[in-house]
């Protein structure tokens, strides 16, 4: 950790509050403000100056992972050159007091920040453009809960499962994209079956562009019935998506325990025979549900 590391920009020489290095590349920059001298001195003022800094010295920005702006009493950390509201507060629990000592703690914890760096950044197109999206705070979470649920592949089924809740707009279609990610890429799980299952046509394209667009190895969607039966006779490694009704009981079973399944709107497919169906084709799968709806915990 570096104070006041200075950088050559060629027309422009800038020098950064504070540089992360990690094997001496940089990759997060936090630019600190203070309160004390003007009250109108927000966070704000250090996302601004990231945003200059990526137009003037963007070497600087070329393995960062991302910048955190900062006063006294609050922490947001972001993409350079993004809207302030993008930029997002990090809040896991246990990691401290207050807005400050959460960020620092959890974003700069040196396995959150490695994973982070390796399992929860990505490269989305929208509109014609190249985003850079980095993980919320519940995103990260709720992905490596499902992650560390999967990994206990001994265990039986009843214990390799979990639903999670999320709000309108939390960003679950990534959170399912990160977990899938991060599991391929997991050796324990010796290269295994991934399937997103939602319930309609419109959510399928949705997601399956979304892991097509962040180039997203091995992705398949299926295209009928008979197609998802024959990737899963053949054993295929990687990631399906398909929708939720081309289960159907009495298929063929699939009994290997290195398959996990993310099931979209998991309230709507999953009490009735779809949810039977599919439970009957994938029999020693994990099982994660996401849902929007209010649930109850001894129901």
């Amino acid at each position: 950790a570096t104070n006041q590391f200075w950088v050559d920009g060629g027309d422009h020489r800038i020098r950064t509050d504070v540089l992360l290095f990690v094997n001496g590349i940089p990759l997060i920059n936090i630019e600190a403000k203070t309160t004390a001298r003007d009250w109108h001195n927000d966070w704000t003022e250090g996302a601004k100056q990231c945003g200059r800094y990526l137009r003037e010295a963007p070497q600087l920005y070329h393995s960062n992972v991302f910048c955190v702006a900062v006063n006294e009493i609050t922490l947001r950390y972001g993409v350079p050159g993004v809207k302030f509201h993008y930029w997002q507060t990090w809040r896991t629990p246990g990691d401290g007091e207050n807005e400050l000592e959460s960020g620092i703690h959890g974003l700069c914890n040196r396995a959150n920040l490695l994973d982070l760096l390796r399992n929860f950044v990505v490269f989305d197109q929208e509109q014609g453009q190249r985003i850079k999206k980095v993980a919320r705070w519940q995103q990260f979470g709720a992905a490596n809960e499902l992650v560390k649920r999967a990994l206990e592949i001994e265990k039986p089924r009843g214990w390799r499962r979990g639903l999670v809740w999320h709000t309108q707009g939390s960003g679950k279609s990534l959170t399912m994209l990160f977990a899938a990610r991060k599991m391929w890429f997991d050796p324990r799980l010796n290269m295994p079956t991934i399937i997103v299952v939602v319930d309609r046509d419109q959510l399928e394209d949705q997601i399956s562009g979304q892991f097509f667009r962040t180039n997203t190895e091995n992705c398949h969607v299926a295209t009928s019935r008979e197609d998802l039966l024959a990737k899963l006779r053949d054993g295929y490694r990687g990631i399906i998506v398909t929708i939720m009704h081309k289960f159907e009981p009495g298929d063929f079973q699939v009994d290997r325990r290195n398959v996990i399944v993310l099931v979209d709107e998991a309230h709507r497919t999953q009490e009735g025979d779809l949810g039977t169906a599919m439970r009957f084709v994938l029999k020693e799968a994990s099982l994660f549900g996401f849902t929007g709806t209010p649930i109850e915990i001894d129901d």
